[in-house]
């Protein structure tokens, strides 16, 4: 693709991202995701290295391509502690204050953060914590209309519950 018509076209391309991915497209979501970084300018690692000295654009768009590799990583495929620490970084620009974004507004991403902390915390045995974020990304999904967020975490927090000896309340 030439670098006129991918710098001018972000937007469409974080677009088509998403739509390769919901439908099982998963190597072209991936090669779109890389052509984002690559105009940019910049990698998703960037975010945990030197977030606060991102420009806003690329610190933004970075995020909405964190958000997509998180929602087709399994529970099984990621580091725990790393998924975490990653969170936690971007959490606090997942606000609507945040207006920069290249097509989906930051703060609809924020249950897909915090789900993906719910993971973190359930596969670090850290329950009480995964029952927050779990709890937290329920909600925040259901208020965005979020069903895969509201579902998946209504499962893990199920799961923990049974794990937990409290099979009435995961009932």
């Amino acid at each position: 693709m030439p670098e006129a018509w991918r710098t001018q076209n972000l937007t469409l391309l974080m677009m088509m991202a998403w739509a390769w991915l919901a439908t099982g497209h998963l190597h072209e979501s991936e090669q779109g995701l890389q052509m984002i970084e690559q105009t940019l300018g910049s990698s998703t690692s960037a975010l945990l290295a030197d977030i606060d000295k991102l420009e806003s654009k690329v610190r933004n768009g970075l995020i909405e391509v964190v958000a997509i590799r998180m929602s087709r990583q399994t529970a099984v495929s990621f580091n725990a502690s790393e998924r975490l620490t990653l969170c936690q970084r971007i959490l606090p620009f997942l606000v609507p204050e945040e207006t920069i974004y290249l097509f989906t507004p930051l703060f609809v991403l924020r249950p897909v953060a915090l789900f993906n902390m719910g993971l973190s915390y359930q596969l670090l045995g850290q329950m009480e914590a995964a029952v927050q974020a779990f709890t937290e990304a329920m909600e925040q999904g259901k208020a965005f209309g979020n069903v895969h967020i509201v579902a998946s975490s209504l499962g893990h927090l199920a799961e923990i519950q049974i794990e937990q000896g409290q099979l009435h309340q995961a009932a």
